[in-house]
């Protein structure tokens, strides 16, 4: 898991990625509280945002993937 988020070989990699989970966990609960019925037009935008950088980062783990496979099969 670490090597497919770039983090192999990385000294504090532990810590990284408790960090991570600690962050995520903190934004999902600050959305919970203060997220309404969707009316914000502001809040509206954010969430919108977070998901399309979300989704980004989805893309490119699974290319990174698709890319390495590629690698490993000597398809050029």
């Amino acid at each position: 898991m670490a090597e497919a988020l770039g983090l192999d070989g990385t000294e504090h990699e532990i810590w990284l990625l408790i960090a991570t989970a600690i962050a995520g966990v903190a934004a999902a609960i600050l959305v919970l509280i203060f997220s309404t019925s969707g009316e914000n037009p502001t809040m509206r935008t954010l969430r919108c945002s977070m998901g399309f950088f979300v989704a980004i980062v989805w893309i490119m783990a699974i290319a990174d993937e698709v890319v390495g496979v590629l690698k490993v099969s000597h398809i050029h």
